[in-house]
C-alpha cells in the first residue's frame, strides 16, 4: 500500500512539473506582468518602459470595450504565452517580440513563432496594424526578422536593443 501511494505522489509529482501552455487570456481585471527587478534592462524603451508594458499599449490598441486589457504575469510551469483571440494585434511579429521579451524579463519560457502565431490566419510581419500607440515608443529589437529563425533571438535582439525607438509621426503635406 505504501509503495502504491508512493509511486502516485512520484507520478503527480511528474505531472505538475511538466511545463504547460500558458492559459493566458487577455483580462480587462487581474494582475499585470511586470519585470523582475533588475532583468532585460536592454529590453525596455526609452521612456524606461518594460517590454510588458509596451505590449499591453500594442495590445489596446485594437481593444474595443471600455477598460484597458492586461497581458497576465507567465507562470513557472509555462512554455510561453500564445494567441488565444487572434486579433491584427496579437497576431503579428512586433508583438511577439515583445511578448517574448516581457516573458524571459519574468524568468518565464519562450515558444517558437510557429507555436506562438498557430491560431493566427493571416500573421503579418515587421508591421503595426494601428502604427505605434500614443504613450509609447516601440524598441528597435522588437522589429527584428523572428521568421527565418522561428523565434526570439536575445543575442541579436539585445545587440540592437540601443535607445533608438520608433515613435508615429504624422506628416501632413498639401497639395
Amino acid at each position: 500500500m505504501l509503495a502504491r501511494i508512493l509511486r502516485f505522489s512520484f507520478l503527480s509529482f511528474l505531472l505538475l512539473s511538466i511545463p504547460q501552455a500558458a492559459s493566458q487570456t487577455w483580462s480587462r481585471n487581474g494582475p499585470t506582468a511586470s519585470c523582475l527587478p533588475n532583468t532585460l534592462q536592454w529590453a525596455f524603451n526609452s521612456l524606461n518602459q518594460s517590454p510588458c508594458t509596451i505590449a499591453e499599449f500594442l495590445l489596446n490598441s485594437c481593444s474595443v470595450g471600455s477598460g484597458s486589457l492586461h497581458i497576465p504575469p507567465i507562470q513557472a510551469n509555462d512554455l510561453g504565452y500564445t494567441v488565444s483571440s487572434p486579433t491584427s494585434c496579437t497576431c503579428n511579429s512586433v508583438f511577439y517580440s515583445l511578448l517574448s521579451a516581457c516573458a524571459l524579463c519574468q524568468s518565464g519560457n519562450l515558444r517558437k513563432w510557429s507555436d506562438y502565431s498557430l491560431n493566427c490566419s493571416s500573421p503579418t510581419f515587421i508591421t503595426l496594424p494601428e502604427g505605434v500607440p500614443n504613450g509609447t515608443r516601440i524598441p528597435h529589437y522588437a522589429f527584428h526578422d523572428v521568421l527565418s529563425a522561428n523565434e526570439f533571438s536575445v543575442t541579436s535582439f539585445q545587440a540592437d536593443s540601443g535607445n533608438n525607438n520608433y515613435t508615429l509621426v504624422l506628416i501632413i503635406v498639401n497639395a
